[in-house]
């Protein structure tokens, strides 16, 4: 289950793990902490 928002994102996240990273991502860019690097790949994140 990859959010649309994160169509870099692969399959192999979809364990408890990937999960929780994605849940911990999402949390953090709610914060405006985070923010998606544009047109680098899924693990590419500035501030985390």
């Amino acid at each position: 289950m990859v959010p649309k928002m994160y169509p870099d994102l692969q399959p192999e996240l979809h364990g408890a793990a990937g999960l929780s990273t994605l849940a911990s991502i999402q949390h953090l860019e709610r914060l405006g902490e985070v923010q998606p690097i544009a047109g680098s790949g899924s693990d590419t994140y500035s501030g985390l």
